[in-house]
C-alpha cells in the first residue's frame, strides 16, 4: 500500500475512535456514580440495622 491510503486508514480509525470517546466518558461517569450511590446505600441500610440490634 501506498502512503496516502494508509493516512487515510489511520484518519478514519482514529475519527472512528474519537467519536466513540465522549460515549466511553459517559458511560465510565455513570457506571461510577452508581457503584458509589449503591455503596452509600448499603453502608446506610447497615448501619440502620446494627442501630435497630443495639437499641432492642
Amino acid at each position: 500500500m501506498n502512503k496516502r491510503t494508509n493516512l487515510i486508514l489511520i484518519s478514519i480509525i482514529l475519527g472512528g475512535m474519537v467519536t466513540f470517546l465522549p460515549v466511553a466518558i459517559k458511560v465510565a461517569l455513570l457506571f461510577s456514580a452508581a457503584i458509589a450511590l449503591f455503596m452509600r446505600y448499603d453502608f446506610y441500610e447497615y448501619d440502620q440495622r446494627n442501630e435497630e440490634i443495639t437499641h432492642e
